[in-house]
């Protein structure tokens, strides 16, 4: 398992990931996320 630190507001990741999850690109369980489309999720960074 990987875990990073970034430096950004807490708002900003939960909007992000919130964006990423109807997107159908992550889904988020608990403290969990898990990667559905790897290669949708590249494209958005």
């Amino acid at each position: 398992m990987r875990k990073f630190v970034i430096g950004t507001a807490t708002e900003s990741v939960i909007r992000v990931l919130s964006d990423f999850n109807k997107k159908g690109l992550i889904s988020i369980n608990g403290k969990s996320i898990r990667i559905k489309n790897h290669a949708g999720l590249k494209n958005c960074i």
